[in-house]
Order: C-alpha cells, then structure tokens, then sequence
C-alpha cells in the first residue's frame, strides 16, 4: 500500500483578528507534498508564505479546512498531538531563536534532546558534526550572542538538521547568508532530502536557489498558484510597464525613441528578466512568456540594427534536429510558416558551423552567399556581418546578421565589437525564448 503524503492541505482558509478587524490571510489553499520532495514557496512580503509554513508546523491552530501532516490531522487536535507532530519536524526560521548564553554546540544539543532518538553520550559529538558541516568547526564553542548574523543563521540551520528529522520547515533560510554558503546549505537540506527521504518545505525570496526544488509554487495575497502562473504575471506587468511608458505607446514605438545609453539600460533589464527565467523555471512551461519575448526580440534586433547603422537586421534560431537555421526576424520573412535553411550553407550557416564570427565586405564576390535571396526580396545586399550566440554550455544556437552599412562602407572592427556587446544580452533573451519554446512542446 502506498505510504500517505506528510502533508496534505485541502481548503485551508486562515484569518486574523476578530469582528469588524477579523481579516483573512490565506484563501482555500490546497497542496500535497510526497515524501522526499522538496517544495519552495515563492511570493512577496506579506502574502501569507509565514503563516501557511507556521499551521503546516502545528505552531498555530488551523481555522477551516483540513492539515494532515505526517498522519496527523492538525485542525482541532490535542496540544500534545500538536507536540508529538512538532517533535518530528526540523524548523529554520528568519530571528534564529538561539539562546544568546548558551554556545553554538549547546544549541545544537537542544534540538537532538527535542528529538529524543539520540543518547546523551552522543549529544556532543552529533552536535559538532553537524555544526563542523555547515561550515562552524572553529565556533562550535561560542556563545550565540558573539556570533554574527549569518553564523548564528547556521547554528539555527545545524539545530534544526542534527536530529534528522521527518521533515523541515524553513523560512528565509538563506537571508542571511552569502551567495557560497547559501548554496552550501541548500546542498545539505537535498542531501537530507535524498538520503533520508525527509520532506522539506523551504519560504525564500532568494532566487539563486530555487533549482534545488522538486516544485515551486508561489503564494500571493494568500492565494495559491503554480510558478508558471506567477512567471507569466510578472512578465505580462513587465512588459506593460515597458508598453505604457511615455503616454503608453508601444514597445517598438518607446524603443525607436531611446538613445544607445537608454537603450542599452532597458535591454539590461529585460535581459535580467529572462537570465532569471533560464535559472529559475526549469520547471515551466508557458506560451505567454514565449510570445512576448518573441515580441521583444523581433524589436531589439531590428534597434540594434539601426544603432549600428545597418540597412538590414536578422535573426535565425539554430534547429539541430533537422539540421536547419529558421529565420525568426525578418523584415522580409513572409506570413505563415518559418523560412527555413540548410545549416551549412550560407554566410549565416558558416557563423553557425565555426561558432565565430563572420565579416564579409563583398558579398557577391563570396561563393557562400546565395543571390536568389535578393532575386526573391528585391535587396542588393553587400556587405555581411554574422556574430553567433552561444548558450550557457558554449554551443551555438542563434546567428544574428546585420546587412549593409548605410554609409556604403564594409563592417569593420568597431562594428564587430558594439554588435558583440548587444549580442550578448540577445543571447540571453533568445536562450530564454528557446527554453519556453522546448517547455510548451
């Protein structure tokens, strides 16, 4: 028979206060987390992530709706049911509550009597071990209230992982710490998670670890929802706001509009944006960000374009598969179905196949170039310059092409390197259009 899930949330309501004040903080969540799994809840202050993590922790009495956690049902059990279910969780929260005269090894020490399942001759040297693994070897004998911030954050974390316990509770575990030694402790809950089979339930805004989760879901205004839906909101209101800046025009009107400086700010912020996304969404799948980053994409390439002074800007997307490149910008890409290409020939298929750049002052005098192009569209091209975009493990996946200086002059060098730094963000962003792509397939 299948062993339950440790928690199961149905039509969780929660409020606060009473008569005329009484507001309600959680509006009918429902989840289940199977064991083992690491689940991380996403959200801005204020939206109910501490209050939710707190009923699942039998620290607060459920109101309406049903906890089972670990077997129990929390809502109208006994204060020592409640106790017995605390006893087999593991907590992390945001002050710490450390005791400021005991050392960090006494600390520690409190949470494996708690447990009860460790024999006092161990106590000291399990305490150790686990404060030794969270990087405090030198301060196992400290008083808490000498210790800094942070160490006093890992003392709270080496606690609540000493007795191993059936699952963990963790609120803003990471706040406190630096970017290396969050992710060692993140590292050590998988380990846990992995090897114990103990079901962690992590409250972060700290997106830099948010890949170790098995899920992501994402709590606002005490309401429940996927990360895809919380990734498509945020992105739909960043887009918005880009759109309705000066008197609302549109995003190819506000960025024709912007000088190289500002132009290059805002493609920074969408670029933020979507590395975001790359690290954060391993998860998602979602249309609505894939659609608006085609959006934007097709905009900031042909601005670059114009930046650098080019009659023509293009786009293609490297399909491996079928051993193809499919045009994506184009001002002369016709309705319907992509064009697509071999992707070994043409002066965008020799970018794509060397992973280098590729400057070509004459076109027509170079055997790769394929007139009947120019025959179809009506275009005199003469001078190309193709830069490749490499993803994060450094292999090519898009050809950015810039046809034709205005002045009548071939690209050169200058060209090359302001191209290379737009490039760059578009690399990012493309990654990102790619990865929603692979997603919603």
């Amino acid at each position: 028979m299948a062993t339950p899930a440790p928690v199961v949330v149905e039509g969780l309501n929660h409020y606060f206060g009473r008569g005329v004040l009484r507001r309600q903080v959680l509006f009918d969540v429902s989840t289940t987390i199977p064991a083992g799994e690491i689940i991380i809840v996403t959200g801005p202050s204020g939206s109910g992530k501490t209050t939710m993590l707190t009923l699942v922790g039998a620290l607060r009495s459920a109101q309406e709706g049903s906890v089972q956690v670990l077997g129990k049902e929390l809502r109208g059990a006994r204060p020592g049911a409640l106790e017995d279910v605390r006893k087999r969780i593991g907590f992390i929260f945001q002050q710490h509550n450390l005791l400021g005269a005991l050392t960090a090894v006494q600390n520690v020490e409190l949470g494996l009597r708690v447990s009860g399942r460790v024999g006092r001759a161990e106590l000291r040297s399990k305490a150790i071990e686990m404060l030794e693994a969270v990087g405090l070897a030198g301060h196992t004998n400290k008083r808490a209230e000498h210790l800094s911030g942070g160490q006093r954050q890992r003392v709270a974390i080496a606690r609540a992982l000493v007795g191993q316990p059936a699952m963990l509770l963790a609120d803003e575990p990471t706040a406190s710490l630096d970017k290396a030694s969050g992710r060692e402790v993140v590292e050590r809950m998988q380990v846990l998670a992995r090897e114990q089979g103990t079901t962690i339930l992590l409250v972060t805004h700290d997106n830099r670890i948010l890949d170790v989760a098995d899920r992501i879901l994402h709590l606002e205004d005490g309401r429940l929802s996927t990360f895809t839906d919380a990734v498509i909101a945020n992105t739909q209101q960043m887009m918005h706001l880009l759109a309705q800046n000066n008197d609302k025009q549109d995003l190819e009107k506000l960025v024709a509009d912007m000088d190289e400086p500002a132009f290059r700010r805002t493609l920074e912020q969408l670029t933020q944006q979507a590395q975001q996304f790359l690290e954060a969404t391993a998860m998602a799948g979602d249309e609505a960000y894939q659609s608006m980053l085609e959006q934007s994409l097709r905009v900031f390439t042909r601005r670059v374009g114009q930046l650098l002074d080019a009659e023509r800007a293009s786009l293609f997307l490297v399909d491996r598969d079928r051993q193809q490149l499919v045009l994506r910008v184009s001002e002369d890409a016709p309705d319907g179905d992509p064009v697509r290409i071999p992707l070994a020939s043409g002066i965008a298929g020799a970018a794509a196949a060397s992973g280098k750049v590729v400057r070509v002052a004459d076109a027509y005098a170079d055997p790769r170039f394929n007139r009947a192009v120019d025959v179809q569209t009506g275009f005199r091209t003469r001078s190309v310059l193709c830069l490749p975009l490499h993803d994060r493990e450094g292999r090519v996946f898009a050809v950015t092409q810039l046809l034709n200086r205005r002045d009548g002059a071939p690209f050169d060098d200058s060209d090359e390197r302001r191209y290379g730094e737009f490039a760059s963000s578009l690399s990012v962003l493309l990654e990102s259009l790619v990865s929603a792509g692979q997603r919603s397939r």
